[in-house]
Order: C-alpha cells, then sequence, then structure tokens
C-alpha cells in the first residue's frame, strides 16, 4: 500500500512540475502505514 500511495504522489509531483496539474498533491498528507518490520525469509529456520 505503502509503494502504491508513493507511485501517485510521484506521479501527481512531475504533473505539477509539467505544468499539467494546477492544484495541491492530494497523496501529499497521507501518512505512511506502519507496517512490522519481517525478518528476511532466507533467515527463517524452514
Amino acid at each position: 500500500m505503502n509503494h502504491d500511495i508513493a507511485y501517485l504522489r510521484a506521479v501527481v509531483t512531475l504533473a505539477i512540475r509539467m505544468g499539467e496539474w494546477h492544484q495541491g498533491n492530494p497523496f501529499a498528507a497521507i501518512k505512511a502505514i506502519r507496517v512490522p518490520e519481517r525478518e528476511p525469509f532466507y533467515l527463517s529456520q524452514e
């Protein structure tokens, strides 16, 4: 989910820089969702 929001934020930011979007970035105020860190799969005991 965080990657999707970051991608959309970047797309709108680029559109603003290119002059194609004339409003604020609607994704700028969205905070990242906290996701607990997982142990890398290659360190599992399986």
